[in-house]
């Protein structure tokens, strides 16, 4: 069964977002962030680095990140565990900047339909043998 999200129609064009919440593997939860965006170019989850020291999330490594403009940057690595529409994942996250990006890495287990003219993204969630 799918789970229907309203774009976020205060950007221009309209921007895919979910609503998902962003805890640690033992279970403590943030409130919802209601708009993350749902980016196809990311490789990996970015969750803003304020949130991760907040939920004390255990630091798994580094990484180097290349952003829209191509600069790069050098950014901690979390473990956490989202929940996206009732689904919860755990791997390894990027804590940067303020914004909550959904990448690949959660994308990719998913069914993710862009209803672009209903302005509606459809999120059906699954489980595939296919890891990543």
């Amino acid at each position: 069964m799918s789970v229907r999200f309203p774009y976020d129609a205060g950007k221009n064009p309209p921007m895919p977002v979910m609503p998902v919440r962003v805890g640690t593997v033992r279970g403590v939860w943030s409130s919802a962030v209601p708009s993350s965006i749902v980016d196809t170019g990311a490789d990996i989850t970015v969750i803003p680095a304020r949130l991760a020291g907040d939920l004390r999330l255990a630091t798994s490594g580094e990484v180097q990140v290349r952003g829209a403009t191509g600069g790069t940057v050098r950014a901690r690595l979390f473990t956490a565990t989202v929940d996206v529409a009732g689904y919860e994942v755990t791997l390894p996250v990027v804590g940067l900047g303020r914004e909550l990006i959904i990448g690949r890495d959660i994308i990719n287990r998913f069914t993710v339909v862009l209803r672009g003219p209903e302005r509606v993204l459809e999120v059906e969630p699954g489980v595939s043998s296919a890891s990543g």
